[in-house]
């Protein structure tokens, strides 16, 4: 397995690759630093899921897919085959009394690779919220700040052609 101290930069990560590994992307080496970083302090079985991790990383290059592996493993251990009763939207099951609807996000992610825009559903006690924009809305408040994004968005492409105009 690769290794690299705990102080490791994205130069000496890629450093301590071996030949026949395919190239880290830039996310991946961000993954890479971060793991090494998770691991202070913790306790012996954590830290070996963590090189597993890393391991798999590693050996694929990319830590988009091994991180989704990860996750769709995780909910499926978690998730007795019981659907919802109270919401058909909701993602969660077996017995539970929070609600939540999977999320949605905008399909341009920012430069760093971060999703931008999410939003889903959550019922806590009855009352359905929409997440959006790192609030908890109301529906009628939802629609107005979607209202004002749309009016965001043709300003946004206001501009496109104004710099399209200035281009040419």
């Amino acid at each position: 397995m690769n290794a690299f101290s705990s102080d490791a930069t994205a130069t000496s990560v890629e450093a301590c690759r071996r030949a026949d590994q395919p190239p880290l992307t830039p996310g991946s080496l961000r993954v890479l630093v971060q793991i090494q970083e998770m691991k202070v302090g913790q306790d012996e079985n954590y830290i070996a899921f963590l090189n597993l991790l890393a391991s798999h990383i590693w050996e694929a290059g990319d830590a988009t897919a091994v991180l989704a592996q990860v996750q769709d493993i995780i909910l499926a251990a978690r998730a007795p085959a019981r659907p919802c009763t109270v919401h058909a939207w909701c993602v969660e099951t077996g017995d539970h009394f929070e609600h939540y609807s999977k999320f949605i996000e905008a399909p341009t992610p920012d430069h760093f690779g971060n999703p931008v825009l999410s939003a889903g559903l959550t019922d806590f006690r009855g009352t359905t919220i929409v997440g959006l924009l790192d609030l908890d809305l109301t529906p009628a408040a939802a629609r107005i700040r979607i209202a004002e994004l749309r009016t965001h968005l043709d300003n946004v492409e206001a501009l496109v052609t104004t710099a399209e105009a200035s281009a040419g």
